[in-house]
Formats: C-alpha cells, sequence, structure tokens
C-alpha cells in the first residue's frame, strides 16, 4: 500500500520505503512539519513502482525488507532514476550492507534507531541540494555546449555566455532565495569592505529578528511564514531607500548594514527601522502583529573590526530576547551591555579551571516528609564562588554552561560528588534519599544511562536511594526515546522526578504515558498560593492529579507556617524550602540528619520556625 501526504508548498517530493508502519509515519510527520510532501511504500518492488509513477526528488529506503531489501531498490534506481538521491537506512548491525548499498550508487545513509530527527532533516536537504547542483550543472553543460555548437562563428558570444552563468552563480552564492537580498555571506563581505578604510564618520550593524516564528509557522503554515519574511525585507529595503544595506542572515533574522556621518543619525535610522517592523502586517486574509527583538552596534569608520562588531551585535540580540518577554526591543551595545558581554566570556572561560581548583561545589536542600515526621532526603544544588567575581547563581552559569559544551563535566561532578558523599556517610542505608537535577541538553545526550550506570557501579551507591529531576521541557523534544530512556533507568531503581511542574505541558497525557514517580510544584506556584486563591485552586489541582496516577508529590519553595499549613490541607506533606532549611554544606548535612527534623519540631513549638537554617555559604 502506498499514499501521498499533499502539501501545496513543499520542498520537494520524499518518497520513504520501509515495511514497519510505525517507522514510516514518524520519518513521515517530521518531513512533512519540515515542508515536504511524503510518499510512503512498505517493501522495495512497491516503492519502485511509486518512484515511477510519482518522480520523487529522493528516496528514503530501509535495508531489511520482504519482497524486495534495500539493496536491490538501490541497484535498480541506478538504471532507472541514477539523479534520483536515495538514502539507506539501517541499523549499527547492517553496516556491511550499508558498504554494499554506497558501492550500487547510494548516496547517503542513516544508521538507527535515530536519536535526532534533525540528523534525517540534514541528511535530505543536504542530498537534494547536491542534486539539485549536479543538475544545475549537467544544464549548464548541455546549454554551454549548445550555446557553442550554435554560435561557433565568434568567441564573443562564448565568452559572453560564460559571463552570464558566471554572474548568475555569484548572484545565487551571495543572496537569499527568499527574499532575493543578500545572505551572511554578502553581509560579510560588505562588513570587511568597511576596514581600514581611514575615513571619517560611523558604521551601524543591526541584527533582527522575529519573535516567535516558529509558533506563527505552526499556526498559519510555512507560506504565509514566507510572506511574512519577504514583507519584512521589503519593509527594511523600503525605509533605507538605497542607502544602506539589508541582509537575511539566518531564518528569522536579517542585518542591516548602514554608514552615516554622525553616530546619532545611524541610531534615529534604526530606531525607525525597527519601530516599522512592529508595525501590523497584512498577508493575504490574516492581520499579523509581530514583534523584533534587535540588537545595534555602531563603531567609527576609523575602527571597523568585522569580526568583534558581528559578535558584539549577535550579544546585543540576544540581550533583547532576554530582557522582554514579548522581545519588542533594541539593545544597543555599550558598555554595560560590554561588561554583561565581558563577564559571560570570563565566566565561561573560567569554569574548566574553577572545576579543576574546586570553586564548584554541592550544597544539599532538605525534604521533609510531615506526615511521617522525618527526614525524606535532600536536592543536590550546584554552587561557583569564582574568586574574581564570588558567587555565582546557578541561573547565571548553567546556561553558559550549556550553551558552552561544558555541561557534561559539571553535570558529571555533581552526580559522582553526591553519590560518593551518600556512600561514604551511608545515607541511603538509613533510607535517606538523594534528589539531583539533570539538565535538558545532559539528558538528551545519548550515553546518558551508560554514564549514570558508571557512576553508580563507581560510587557504589544504591540506585533504589536516587532521584533524578528532569524538567518537562527536556521530556518534549523526543517523546518516545525519552519514555526508553526512562525505563532503562527506572528498571535500575533510580526514581524519576518532573521537576519545575506547571511551568510547562504539564498535560494529563504525559503524565500518563512517561514513567515518572513524583511531582515537584515549582516554587513560584508555592510562593503566590497564600496571596491568591485562584493559585492556591491550582496547587489543588497539582496535588489530586498526582494522587489520581499514584505520584509523590513534592512543594518547592515553602518558606512559611502559612504556606505549609495550606499544602497540608491539600494533602501535601513533602516539603522543601526555607522554612525548613537553606541549602547545608557537607558537614551541616550531617549534623541536621542527626538533629534536624526533632529541631523543627522544637523551633515550631515555640515559634520561631523561619530562624532555622544557616544562610552564611549555600
Amino acid at each position: 500500500m502506498s499514499y501521498a501526504t499533499e502539501n501545496s508548498s513543499s520542498l520537494g517530493k520524499i518518497l520513504v520505503i520501509d515495511d514497519e508502519e510505525p517507522v514510516r509515519m514518524v520519518m513521515g510527520d517530521f518531513l512533512e512539519d519540515c515542508g515536504y510532501e511524503v510518499l510512503h511504500a512498505e517493501n522495495g518492488r512497491e516503492g519502485l513502482e511509486v518512484l515511477q509513477n510519482e518522480g520523487p526528488d529522493a528516496v528514503l529506503t530501509d535495508i531489511r525488507m520482504p519482497v524486495m531489501d534495500g539493496l536491490e531498490v538501490v541497484a535498480a534506481m541506478k538504471d532507472m532514476t541514477p539523479a534520483t538521491p536515495v538514502i539507506i537506512i539501517s541499523g549499527t548491525g547492517l553496516l556491511e550492507n550499508v558498504v554494499s548499498a554506497l558501492r550500487l550508487g547510494a548516496w547517503d545513509y542513516i544508521l538507527k534507531p535515530i536519536q535526532n530527527l534533525e540528523i534525517l532533516r540534514h541528511t535530505i536537504q543536504k542530498s537534494l541540494e547536491r542534486a539539485a547542483l549536479l543538475k544545475f550543472e549537467k544544464e549548464y553543460q548541455r546549454r554551454l555546449e549548445e550555446e557553442v555548437r550554435e554560435k561557433t562563428a565568434t568567441l564573443r558570444n562564448e565568452v559572453e555566455v560564460r559571463k552570464q552563468i558566471q554572474k548568475q552563480l555569484e548572484f545565487e552564492a551571495f543572496h537569499d532565495p527568499l527574499t532575493h537580498i543578500g545572505n551572511r555571506q554578502l553581509c560579510m563581505k560588505d562588513l570587511h569592505s568597511f576596514q581600514n578604510l581611514g575615513e571619517e564618520g560611523y558604521l551601524g550593524l543591526l541584527l533582527i529578528d522575529v519573535n516567535s516564528f516558529k509558533e506563527i509557522n505552526d499556526s498559519y503554515g510555512f507560506a504565509l511564514g514566507d510572506q511574512l519574511l519577504m514583507a519584512a525585507a521589503d519593509r527594511i529595503t523600503h525605509i533605507l531607500a538605497g542607502k544602506g544595506e539589508v541582509y537575511r542572515v539566518g531564518g528569522d533574522e536579517f542585518a542591516v548594514l548602514k554608514r552615516d556621518e554622525t553616530n546619532g543619525a545611524l541610531s534615529e535610522c534604526f530606531h525607525t527601522i525597527h519601530m516599522a517592523m512592529n508595525a501590523p502586517y497584512r498577508l493575504g486574509e490574516e492581520d499579523l502583529m509581530v514583534t523584533f527583538a534587535a540588537g545595534l552596534k555602531i563603531s567609527p569608520l576609523s575602527a571597523v573590526d568585522p569580526e568583534k562588531m558581528f559578535n558584539a551585535v549577535f550579544f546585543a540580540h540576544r540581550q533583547a530576547k532576554k530582557e522582554t518577554s514579548g522581545g519588542d526591543r533594541i539593545v544597543v551595545y555599550d558598555d554595560k551591555v560590554h561588561q554583561t558581554y565581558r563577564r559571560r566570556l570570563s565566566l565561561e572561560k573560567g569554569m574548566r579551571p574553577g572545576l579543576a581548583a574546586g570553586e564548584f561545589f554541592l550544597c544539599y536542600q532538605p525534604i521533609m516528609d510531615l506526615k511521617l515526621g522525618k527526614l525524606n532526603g535532600f536536592e543536590a544544588l550546584m554552587r561557583w564562588e569564582n574568586p574574581h567575581y564570588g558567587f555565582i547563581s546557578p541561573g547565571e552559569f548553567i546556561p553558559i554552561a550549556e550553551e558552552a559544551g561544558f555541561i557534561s563535566e559539571l553535570s558529571e561532578f555533581a552526580l559522582e560528588s553526591a553519590c560518593q558523599f551518600w556512600a561514604d556517610q551511608r545515607l541511603a542505608e538509613q533510607g535517606i534519599t538523594l534528589s539531583i537535577n539533570i539538565s535538558g541538553k545532559q539528558f538528551l545526550h545519548q550515553g546518558l544511562v551508560p554514564w549514570i550506570t558508571r557512576i553508580l557501579a563507581k560510587t557504589a551507591m544504591d540506585p533504589h536511594m536516587l532521584r533524578l529531576e528532569i524538567t518537562e521541557s527536556a521530556l518534549m523534544i523526543n517523546v518516545g526515546e525519552t519514555i526508553r530512556k526512562l525505563e532503562r533507568m527506572r528498571a535500575m531503581g533510580i526514581r524519576i522526578s518532573l521537576d519545575d511542574f506547571g511551568t510547562g505541558y504539564s498535560s494529563l497525557e504525559y503524565l500518563r504515558q512517561f514513567p515518572i514517580d513524583v511531582l515537584k510544584i515549582d516554587m513560584s506556584f508555592i510562593q503566590k498560593m497564600d496571596k491568591d486563591p485562584k493559585t492556591y485552586e491550582l496547587v489543588r489541582v497539582m496535588a489530586n492529579m498526582a494522587a489520581v496516577f499514584g505520584l509523590e508529590l513534592v512543594a518547592e519553595g515553602v518558606e512559611s507556617l502559612v504556606q505549609k499549613d495550606m499544602l497540608e490541607k491539600i494533602g501535601s506533606y513533602l516539603h522543601q524550602g526555607f522554612l525548613y532549611s537553606h541549602p547545608l554544606a557537607k558537614d551541616e548535612l550531617v549534623r541536621f540528619c542527626q538533629t534536624g527534623f526533632q529541631s523543627l519540631i522544637n523551633k515550631e513549638r515555640r515559634g520561631d520556625f523561619d530562624q532555622f537554617g544557616d544562610k552564611a555559604r549555600c
């Protein structure tokens, strides 16, 4: 059985041949979302029929299939349509077949299970680009030979043809095919042309992009998204009126390059552009209210450094995205932004030596079980005391570590240090659990489970006393792979905690689908519920949801007796927060395990509950 899913504005037809329908559907749905028209076939013979009748632009085929396998498909396609890219999908145990397929004429291969569907999109895109290039070269050769045959009388005509083709190729190399404005390569080329001019005046570079462009594509379709980009490019071009250049430097990112005699004139022009870009767009029958975030760098013409200028405007643009939820903002790269930028670079540079020097350490915040009247466990929290900047908030250094690719080292240090401490103090034997957060990027890493297994074996940590906290957003990247990872970890005895519940998807279906054990209500709800009845009602609903699904419920950020009492009324007895204790250093944790809960009870009786905990270092 074969069928096609139509897309009137598709990037091309892709034929997917696989005898496993779920695999076909996953790949097909993903490719449709990317903008392709997808054809399906469940075996090689049916695939060749679709190939002959429909003429797809590229073919994805499994190797092992009944009736006709992937190798036979590749061999047949070499005779039928040698110019059509064919990509082999193979398990890691079939690498010999992959080699055979490549020798037969396959263009590329993908190993399955496919951990990241972006690899699939990237491979198809590169194969289609290669096919288009080969087609262009073939057409170029054909046209050239035809011109030579028809106009052999004069060499001048041949030279002219070559010039025209070269001009077209140069245009395509430096211009965006959708908007026909310059691309990133032309932007950098033009920016370099201002280097070492030694002239008076100023040069401004603006980086601006559409906020929530993905949501626009999802809601209105890719065709309207393309219309928006073309309309945005036209607006900027109209405002510049030939006195500046606009480029499309990314999916929804534009750069504007302009020189002027004064800094003020440039700043005024760029702010005018930003205001105009935020005006409503009439696209077909739709009226869109779209906001743009922008970063701006202005430099004297006598001191233009292209790379530094582009990096500066990129950072200013990122600050604009961070500083406002809607992003309707332009940030000028100035001394303040420069200091923020330098601080970020300094922190990034200091992470690896800081880890080696012992600047990173863990503190542990208790999780109390009020129903049983005992300590339930601790959450391990990463801290960084930088010799230059002092204490750095995890909210600042964790994102930097993720962007710099250093999060794996930090995560390994945290998990191994905490597990080793638990084993050394025999805390697991006392029934005290250890909760530790796994970052989104670390959770997506292919080697996550072997990495955890190795650390547990190395430290002799009891996996049944380990709780791994994972945010909702991390779980949603690849649901199928997420479920497999969670099930493997639970099979080891590890319990899974859904962190910051209520701030993300919070879907009942995902609660049912994901193999999790604990819900942690985000502290933003806890800290508002005693002032806002609606928030308290949401917390009550979350508590009921946890009960329905048989999950433990931990309330984060409990800071007052009022909050404590309100939580107990709705059946929430596992609490974590400053009311009970600030995060503790190792020696403080040991003392807390010995006297902590009884001390809390005594303090509650004396009425000085809020005074418990050490604020000094953690």
